[in-house]
């Protein structure tokens, strides 16, 4: 009954563990096509690009491992392929230059490129920002915009070239058609002398009211952002060239808009600056994506970190590509030392080769699932885990990576030892039990002559039997039953407890001797039958009676520790005469003198004195 309950925790804990890998994985993967579809909306191009190094550790390329749809369009499938290979037009740009920089910095940047290489023809803007080991990019082309840029100067030359009139209504034709907001600001007098009307449309709020008063565009910018735009914003009266992002809040509805300001100056033909102009575009859509893959990359993140299973990736062949912080926490292995094979040294030697064998025949097919076990530097010791990992596929249906996990094991598969053993340790005993009980059975019927005589001394045993496997049953594996537990419980049993106040009963001995599970059986019997012939006939059967019970750990010949017990009783009036028949049947001498020695090896003694019962036990520990 024990073992099936054991069972079903065992399997119910299983479970469990399966599920919760099973949860941790499936809200990974609703986190990944949370992200591809976040991505893919974006009608910027974003890729993710990993770090390829010498054997010195430099960054000698880049490898593409994740693109979104407008990227695709415009690349094709380049996943795995390198950058270098595929657009060398990057270094003539300085494009890989800085991807190398923010890779080992971790600072990110922006920057403008005229990008004339492979299939690409057109200005673009760039952002990039470090991830794990290498960058993500989110790269917007900006060649209307640049074209815009470039008509606004190319105004500026005709207006000096006294074109000004009919290239102002040429600007004026472009101006008010496009999307984004084109302004003039006088640089002396510093108010606009022209806003397109593109910008009603991001602001909410009439042109009139900002060319009457430039004082209105700053009560409109968003209170957080507006002492650092305008700290940044005059810095072009110097001759810069600024871009500047800040936050807006819409004059009609509230809502907050994401606004980035790119200013210029523009001078007359003795290089004075006159005017300052500008181009503003809305990227309110472009930061909320930003936004929304970082609180996706957290949210991920967070569930990595919560969940007490190790988290690893991993290509075909079982190489790593990255490993969660539990498994640096657990192993001690850094993430570097993880990366490829380095994870097998975490790995029990003799587990190693199945391991690799495991990877070989990974195919996709099915899960990979193997248990190992793993060197766990806290405690200095292996211990076993499942490890299992899914086939992470793309649009196309190919393997793109793996994704695992490994769980601890090693506290379920003990219990599974301890079941064994503690089976095996019941089955023991349960023979010895019924031994006993047949040999009391029928020594107690030899020494009875009816039925009536027979069922209390019975009872009276096998209630000494209960009470020594009560205090078994609750030892935990390894610990022992002592010896002052054993006669403490048998004389309590009597209506003798060693509570310090009975002038009768004398207990005196080391505490702690510790018995063998083999010995307390028949051990606890002969207690019981001297405990039983004390009260009924002994000692402890009169008012005047003392028993006194004396124990002592020595050594024999052998150098074998043994225990020593005297139990003497003394204050009993009519005692027997030498040779007499035995009273009670004789079941506890027989038990001293003849079960003892044979079964536990023991020296004894047994005398019926003028004053009561004095019987020796000497019997080894081990």
């Amino acid at each position: 009954m024990a073992a099936e309950r054991l069972r079903a925790a065992e399997e119910k804990h299983r479970i469990e563990l399966e599920r919760r890998v099973e949860d941790a994985t499936a809200e990974l993967k609703a986190g990944r096509d949370l992200l591809r579809a976040t991505m893919d909306s974006s009608t910027d191009m974003i890729q993710v690009f990993q770090a390829v190094r010498n054997d010195a550790g430099e960054i000698v390329d880049f490898i593409w491992i994740l693109n979104n749809h407008a990227a695709e369009c415009q690349l094709g499938e380049v996943r795995g392929k390198s950058l270098l290979v595929h657009n060398p037009g990057v270094v003539a740009e300085g494009i890989f230059d800085a991807f190398k920089r923010v890779t080992e910095t971790g600072v990110p940047e922006q920057a403008e490129h005229h990008y004339v290489h492979e299939q690409f023809d057109g200005w673009y803007y760039q952002s990039v920002v470090k991830l794990n080991d290498g960058v993500a990019t989110t790269t917007k082309e900006i060649s209307d915009w640049k074209r815009d840029q470039a008509e606004v100067l190319r105004l500026r030359e005709e207006a000096a070239a006294a074109r000004l009139r009919e290239s102002e209504e040429r600007f004026r034709s472009f101006a008010e058609n496009s999307t984004n907001v084109l302004w003039i600001v006088d640089a002396r007098t510093r108010q606009l002398t022209y806003l397109s009307p593109a910008f009603e449309r991001i602001w909410g709020e009439g042109r009139d009211a900002v060319l009457l008063d430039l004082a209105r565009w700053r009560e409109l910018m968003h209170p957080d952002d507006r002492e650092q735009a305008l700290s940044n914003f005059w810095h072009v009266l110097s001759g810069e060239n600024i871009q500047i992002a800040y936050r807006i809040r819409r004059a009609d509805d509230g809502r907050v808009r994401w606004i980035q300001d790119s200013g210029f100056p523009i001078r007359d033909a003795g290089g004075r600056i006159t005017h300052v102009g500008g181009i503003t575009q809305d990227i309110t859509e472009q930061k909320e994506l930003g936004e929304r893959l970082r609180e996706n990359q957290r949210r991920l993140w967070t569930v990595i970190q919560g969940i007490p299973q190790l988290v690893w990736r991993a290509v075909d062949g079982g190489e790593w590509t990255w490993a969660s912080p539990q498994w640096s926490s657990f192993t001690g292995q850094t993430l570097e030392e993880s990366r490829g094979h380095g994870w097998l040294k975490a790995l029990h030697p003799d587990d190693r080769d199945g391991a690799l064998a495991g990877w070989r025949e990974a195919n996709g097919s099915s899960a990979l699932a193997m248990e190992t076990r793993l060197f766990h530097a806290g405690e200095g010791r292996h211990r076993w885990f499942q490890n299992r990992a899914l086939p992470v596929r793309d649009e196309e249906g190919r393997i793109t990576e793996w994704l695992g996990t490994s769980t601890d094991i090693d506290d379920l598969r003990q219990l599974q030892e301890r079941q064994n053993v503690l089976v095996a340790e019941l089955q023991h005993r349960t023979r010895n039990l019924l031994g006993v009980i047949r040999s009391m059975a029928d020594r107690t019927a030899d020494g009875a002559s009816s039925l009536d005589m027979f069922l209390p001394t019975f009872r009276e045993r096998l209630g000494a039997l209960s009470r020594i496997n009560g205090l078994l049953s609750k030892l935990e594996s390894g610990d022992r039953v002592t010896f002052d537990q054993m006669i403490r419980t048998e004389l309590e049993a009597r209506g003798f407890p060693d509570d310090g106040r009975s002038e009768r009963v004398s207990l005196d001995g080391p505490a702690g001797v510790r018995l063998r599970s083999a010995t307390i059986q028949t051990f606890a019997l002969v207690i019981h039958e001297l405990a039983t012939n004390a009260v009924k006939y002994g000692a402890l059967s009169t008012t005047e009676g003392q028993l006194r019970v004396v124990w002592r750990l020595h050594k024999d010949e052998a150098l074998i520790d043994r225990l020593q017990v005297e139990w003497i009783e003394s204050g009993v009036s009519g005692m027997p005469e030498e040779g007499a028949a035995p009273q009670g049947g004789g079941y506890g001498r027989m038990l001293i003198e003849k079960a003892l020695p044979y079964q536990l090896q023991a020296e004894t003694t047994y005398e019926l004195g003028r004053n009561g019962v004095r019987c020796t036990i000497d019997l080894p520990l081990r």
